[in-house]
């Protein structure tokens, strides 16, 4: 999460020369003794790929519970519930403080120069409630490719979306300002062809009343000294879907979905004496969300907005020690027509991390925190750390790390009415991993076991008729073992490059008598992406396996295990200018016509054909 200020060599006297300057968003990386996954959209990124969601499944081991194309798509992250992984956008986090959670079918991957994924370990020094994990989105307004990108597509079941990036730097002698607007448009129809698998002759039927528009638009403006930089971004986003019943329910009935948010950032860095660095952060959100369901009679208004600030603090004790320190206070405000009437929180947040280099060229590095975590009147302290081992120094090294964290309840979860539980205790948990890393140019590959045991998750149970509440219940613990491996080798003209991951769980919630696998998460998730490029052609081929998941908890129902391949195929037949270029691509998204369910009784589509325009200038 790197705010980057580069070195910039001046080619004329009007050109000041900057030194090189590198200020993390944050202040601290990711602990290096921690799980981490950094992903470039750019480099990787299909047609097909319209969300978050989509593109992290196919390059990750990360599982989602996606309703299907358009519909909601929330994560799993080691067995976690989906308000177990926390999104960040450059520094801020973007989980509703009504749900907990953030849907992914609402982020377009396109709008993204960076995405990292950080295990809970290293989430610690970014939020709490990072049970799972985190997700780091991350935009910036420098680029090397100034100019503008131009890309529209269309393709099967009345599918169509496109999206633009523009690029603009202005160097001065004593500074260099950096613009960059980037918006996408997505129109989903959806109309493909199922097997209801309902019905006893599973006859195929076509979907309806399941249209998703998205609209993005986003503007960054970052202007760089000698020594400091400010940023200012905004970000508008809104979406509008239809939701089609499940194969199980037979009504003419309908419901829809809206949603809207406003987001502003402005953040100042800057380098002081003695290699400190100093960063002041300020987001803002204002978040709508309007659902209605003629089934049950809903028509609901939710909103909310929160103002986050950030400030750290990094510096170099002695040559072996550096002190990471970091404050966040933040108010949150709340409000819908099933809440007694608007709820507001207070919440302070710290994190203070000790890092130690030791031995010759620093083969063994050393990390130590605690985060100070509150919210409303709850308040926990949650301590950190790890240690890594670097058997050949800045390639090979062996990793451990040990954590707790916490996850406070939601305003719906306190507030709802009825139902809501104002005595709920924060869900807990500690979680040990380490493992095995090694990267040396393009290869990475990480191998790592990992073991979390829960206490006090939060479910809701009935409680009085067709009322539900929400009370700490659950006792869970969650271990595996994940693998992530990439290369790239460059030839003549072109290049090689393959990746995979995968990612054997087990997650068992656990009574006084029995334990049983945890619902929807799969035991093994794997994936493979492998190319190359010559030329003007550029061929992928992806293809992901996903277990057999239970859907109830005593394990007597289940959804069966599937398989989706995806290939694309890209040509850049003409070369206008230098800075001019004209790429086509022609994609096959599940390419071998799986028939199957994320989710129960949601269907999800068959084989679909994809083409993209891709020009820039």
């Amino acid at each position: 999460m790197a705010f980057g200020l580069q070195a910039i060599a001046g080619s004329t006297q009007d050109t000041l020369e900057l030194k090189e300057l590198l200020i993390q968003d944050s202040i601290t990386p990711a602990l290096q003794s921690g799980f981490t996954l950094h992903l470039k959209p750019d480099e990787r990124r299909l047609g097909s790929d319209r969300s978050l969601s989509d593109y992290l499944s196919r390059m990750t081991s990360l599982r989602f519970k996606d309703y299907g194309p358009g519909l909601t798509s929330t994560p799993t992250f080691r067995s976690g519930d989906a308000n177990h992984t926390q999104v960040i956008w450059n520094g801020f986090v973007l989980n509703s403080p009504m749900l907990g959670s953030v849907d992914f079918s609402n982020l377009p991957v396109s709008q993204f120069r960076s995405i990292d994924v950080y295990s809970g370990n290293s989430s610690n020094l970014y939020t709490n409630g990072a049970l799972g994990g985190s997700v780091h989105i991350n935009q910036s307004a420098e680029s090397n490719d100034d100019g503008l990108l131009l890309e529209a597509g269309g393709g099967s079941f009345g599918n169509f979306g496109g999206n633009f990036r523009y690029q603009s730097e202005i160097k001065s002698k004593k500074s260099k300002t950096s613009l960059s607007l980037t918006g996408e448009l997505l129109q989903l129809n959806n109309r493909f062809r199922y097997k209801n698998t309902f019905l006893a002759d599973n006859p195929r039927e076509l979907m309806k009343n399941s249209q998703f528009s998205r609209a993005n638009m986003s503007a960054n403006l970052k202007t760089v000294f000698e020594s400091s930089d400010i940023q200012l971004i905004y970000w508008y986003s809104g979406s509008d879907r239809q939701i089609p019943q499940p194969l199980n329910f037979y009504s003419n009935t309908s419901q829809n979905q809206k949603d809207y948010a406003h987001r502003v950032l402005m953040g100042f860095n800057k380098k002081l004496k003695n290699d400190a660095i100093f960063n002041a952060k300020i987001f803002y959100e204002n978040n709508q969300n309007i659902y209605i369901d003629t089934v049950w009679g809903i028509d609901n208004n939710n909103r909310f907005q929160t103002i986050q600030t950030q400030i750290s603090y990094s510096q170099r004790l002695i040559s072996r020690l550096k002190l990471n320190v970091r404050l966040n206070p933040n108010w949150t405000e709340a409000s819908t027509d099933n809440y007694a009437k608007t709820h507001d929180a207070l919440s302070v947040n710290g994190v203070v991390l000790l890092e130690g280099f030791w031995l010759s060229q620093n083969r063994l590095v050393s990390g130590l925190g605690v985060r100070m975590n509150s919210f409303a009147d709850d308040y926990a302290t949650t301590p950190f750390g790890g240690l890594t081992y670097y058997i050949i120094p800045s390639h090979l090294g062996l990793f451990g790390s040990y954590s707790e964290n916490v996850r406070f309840p939601t305003f719906n979860e306190r507030h709802w009415n009825p139902g809501g539980n104002i005595n709920l205790t924060p869900e807990r948990a500690k979680m040990l991993e380490g493992g095995v890393r090694y990267k040396k140019g393009q290869m990475l590959l990480q191998a790592l076991a990992f073991h979390g045991d829960f206490t006090d998750r939060i479910r809701w149970v009935p409680s009085s008729g067709w009322i539900y509440s929400p009370i700490n219940i659950d006792q869970s613990r969650s271990r595996g073992v994940e693998i992530n491996y990439s290369h790239e080798v460059k030839i003549k003209n072109g290049g090689v490059f393959w990746s995979a991951n995968a990612n054997w769980t087990q997650a068992q919630w656990m009574t006084d008598t029995s334990e049983f696998q945890l619902s929807y998460v799969p035991n093994l998730a794997a994936g493979v992406n492998a190319g190359f490029r010559v030329s003007s052609f550029r061929f992928i081929y992806g293809h992901q396996y996903t277990s057999e998941r239970f859907i109830v908890s005593d394990e007597s129902s289940s959804l069966p295990s599937y398989h989706i391949g995806t290939l694309s195929m890209s040509y850049k037949p003409i070369d206008l200018e230098d800075s001019h270029s004209l790429e086509l691509r022609f994609e096959i998204n599940n390419i071998w016509d799986s028939s199957y369910q994320i989710m129960p009784w949601r269907p999800m589509p068959g084989r679909e054909f994809v083409f993209t325009l891709r020009y820039s200038l």
